[in-house]
């Protein structure tokens, strides 16, 4: 694995580690943001929040594995901007923000179903509308979560 890949993946996990620290009620997404609370087909994410100035060192520095997580939706600016971190469209000719991507899927298990990221439009699109994801690991804390992302090829 080339070092440029590594890098990504570890940046790609503390984001994911340090905005996912905002999870634990029933609702999947803050009604205050502008999401729904409620199922829907699709959600159409936010445009990323391209203004944050936290250094690759920096996000490297502040990336750590937690187990316990506040009691607060994850609002919607979270999701988008984690959703477009871990494989976002970033150019015109539809390359994305990871190189090591291909033919990875991103999705997202919540209550109200399970959502498969579509980077071009940047939408999740639910592609089951039932809660799997007691059924997905054996730990407390992906049981609880408010939501589980998943890559898969």
């Amino acid at each position: 694995m080339k070092l440029t890949q590594l890098l990504t993946i570890v940046l790609i996990m503390g984001l994911i580690s340090s905005c996912s620290n905002a999870q634990g009620r029933q609702r999947e997404i803050d009604n205050s943001s502008g999401a729904t609370a409620h199922a829907e087909d699709s959600i159409i994410l936010d445009e990323p929040d391209l203004e944050n100035s936290v250094t690759l060192m920096q996000a490297l520095q502040n990336r750590r594995s937690t187990r316990s997580f506040a009691n607060e939706p994850i609002r919607k600016q979270d999701l988008s901007n984690m959703l477009w971190a871990a494989g976002g469209v970033n150019r015109d000719n539809g390359g994305r923000t990871v190189p090591l991507l291909g033919d990875i899927a991103i999705y997202v298990a919540m209550s109200t179903g399970v959502y498969h990221y579509q980077a071009k439009e940047h939408v999740l699109t639910r592609i089951i509308s039932e809660d799997i994801r007691h059924q997905i690991s054996e730990q407390e804390t992906v049981k609880k979560s408010t939501s589980c992302f998943y890559l898969c090829n």
